[in-house]
């Protein structure tokens, strides 16, 4: 099939759009990476965008997606003539278009303002289950926060939700938590739609809702932890071939719902929590795995297979806490932490806020760990007063140490660039200087931040170490905004229908993270179309997003998360969701001003 893709790819001009489109679908249904035909038929598609209908371009959109194939130039032609089509998009394909970008992390303002005001456009009997879950968690991996268009989306799943599937809860409930967007009675009602399908949740389903219910904050039905906690002992096979999920499942109910379960349900869960604990024990514990500093690039490379193939992001709390006692690192004083904790608290806080008044749609920062550190000598005397530092931010120091990618790569971590920054000011001192470091972190330390940490101890054996966390929870931070749900929402005029084309200097560059994963099962196109133009009726989706299997998250208790799967749900009576069916469109209006405003703006940013 690839030898056929790079021949199709030097006869490009002779495809229609509609045969550009379905052979990428193709390609990505099997997950088959063509390069040749990827940039061929991308440029093709390019010149020829005015000539595509929305079916074209929302498959070609999710195949993208679905094979991590991201050229910022085709994806602007395209995501240009999205806008300028968007009365003519199925719900399906709006979900579609957005999970495309999200999963290449393509955070385009214009569009995804764009299909936000549509959504809101939209009547709610248009936006299925799978729709709205595939909206709201494609909106929580850009960290895209348009309040209106959120507002909308938990009103329909509220009216919604005894439809729902269990990969639909376990998505809104993700995307809710990422977004740290409070309403209090949504959660309740996902809670009691989850404990009702805790049988039918996958691994990776059950994983979110644990996930998102610790970090939510809001008490959880005994029943509902208790299921949780029956599943997680039924699937102890399958839990182990990610050793990481059974951690997560073991920590939420052993650290948050130690009440609802039996000392035997207790001791059973602990079991499988602390099988992978003690394989990264062992590990750390001897200093011959642990990397001098300078250490050769072969003694690094060991060392990261080593951690990597742990398959497991972070301990939990519970664990992570005893491992940090084990190791002799670990503050426990509260008149010692607390200070720091309240001042990244306050830190963050009036960040959000500065943020929110400078774009009230980005939610990046709610995404970020922060850190606050404080070097001194032994007796005292600060060589570095208390600041705080956030993942991503740029410390301008050199990587001393050797971090892993767990998940994605991990030398942007808060307490990691903190550890290089103190490591920085140390040297400079000598190798007698005596002194303690102290970190207090919002995130439990993954596993590249614990090496890191026996790293530093192993560089600095007359540094004292000092290291506290907490979780930060939604009900903790965020007001509750479940009134706000039957407020008004102001209609939005459509865009104008014939905006201009895209200009090439206007094309950053812009890449991901994004990690290949296995492509859905879909079924066959349709029947070939005899116009290039957009049709009097919206045309019938691939089902490429919206027919088999959900865009389920992977580890969905880190920052920034990937689909499990290309695909979102069927419907939960098993049958896919039909996308032939002829939609009543809002009706078209003059443009408003907001456009104009993001024509001033770049056209994509980056994710972190």
């Amino acid at each position: 099939m690839r030898t056929v893709a790079s021949s199709a790819a030097l006869r490009v001009a002779e495809f229609g759009t509609q045969e550009l489109s379905n052979l990428t679908w193709g390609l990505a249904t099997l997950g088959i990476l063509c390069e040749d035909w990827m940039e061929a038929s991308g440029a093709e598609m390019m010149k020829r965008s005015r000539d595509c209908v929305p079916q074209d371009l929302s498959n070609t959109l999710w195949a993208y997606g679905t094979l991590k194939h991201k050229r910022n130039e085709h994806m602007r032609a395209i995501n240009w003539e999205v806008m300028r089509q968007i009365e003519w998009f199925s719900p399906q394909g709006l979900s579609n278009v957005i999970w495309g970008l999200s999963a290449v992390e393509y955070r385009d303002m214009k569009a995804l303002t764009c299909i936000s005001e549509e959504v809101i456009r939209r009547p709610m009997e248009q936006l299925t289950p799978p729709d709205i879950s595939t909206l709201l968690y494609s909106f929580a991996v850009l960290a895209w926060m348009h309040e209106d268009a959120l507002r909308k989306l938990r009103r329909a799943v509220r009216a919604k939700m005894q439809s729902f599937a269990s990969r639909d809860v376990a998505n809104v409930s993700w995307a809710m938590v990422t977004l740290s967007h409070r309403d209090d009675r949504l959660f309740e009602m996902l809670m009691e739609k989850a404990e009702s399908l805790v049988p039918e949740f996958t691994v990776t389903g059950l994983c979110n809702v644990a996930w998102a219910f610790v970090r939510f904050g809001l008490p959880v039905p005994g029943g509902l932890a208790r299921g949780i906690a029956q599943e997680t002992l039924s699937r102890r096979d399958e839990l182990f071939e990610e050793p990481g999920d059974a951690v997560l499942l073991s920590d939420a109910v052993c650290s948050e719902w130690r009440q609802h379960v039996s000392d035997s349900l207790f001791d059973r869960c602990d079991a499988i929590g602390r099988e992978p604990y003690q394989d990264v024990l062992v590990f750390l514990e001897d200093w011959h795995n642990v990397p001098a500093l300078g250490c050769s690039p072969a003694e690094a490379d060991t060392y990261q297979s080593r951690v990597t193939g742990f398959k497991t992001i972070q301990l939990g709390r519970r664990m992570t806490c005893e491992m940090l006692k084990r190791f002799g690192i670990i503050e426990d004083d509260p008149q010692i932490f607390l200070p720091l904790r309240r001042m990244r608290e306050e830190w963050l806080l009036h960040n959000i806020r500065t943020a929110y008044e400078q774009d009230p749609t980005d939610a990046t920062m709610k995404h970020k760990t922060t850190c606050t550190w404080q070097l001194t000598f032994s007796d005292g005397t600060p060589l570095v007063e208390p600041q705080v530092v956030a993942s991503g931010m740029p410390m301008e120091e050199p990587i001393r140490f050797v971090a892993c990618v767990v998940e994605h790569s991990r030398s942007n971590d808060a307490e990691f660039q903190v550890l290089n920054k103190a490591a920085d000011h140390l040297l400079k001192l000598g190798p007698s200087v005596k002194g303690t470091l102290r970190l207090d972190v919002s995130e439990i330390p993954c596993l590249s931040c614990m090496g890191a940490l026996r790293q530093f101890q192993k560089t600095f054996p007359s540094v004292a170490l000092r290291i506290s966390f907490s979780i930060r929870k939604v009900s903790e931070i965020c007001e509750d905004c479940s009134g706000d749900i039957d407020q008004p929402l102001p209609v939005p005029p459509r865009q104008p229908s014939d905006l201009p084309s895209p200009l090439p200097q206007e094309i950053l560059d812009n890449r991901g993270r994004g990690q290949r994963t296995a492509a859905p099962q879909a079924p066959p196109p349709p029947p070939r179309r005899t116009q290039f133009r957009r049709p009097p009726e919206p045309k019938a989706e691939l089902n490429g997003v919206g027919a088999d299997h959900p865009p389920e998250v992977l580890n969905g208790y880190h920052e920034v998360v990937k689909p499990a799967a290309a695909v979102p749900p069927k419907e939960p009576n098993g049958d896919a969701p039909q996308g032939n069916h002829t939609t009543k469109e809002a009706t078209p209006s003059k443009p408003v001003s907001i456009y104009e405003q993001l024509k001033q703006k770049d056209w994509a940013q980056s994710f972190y």
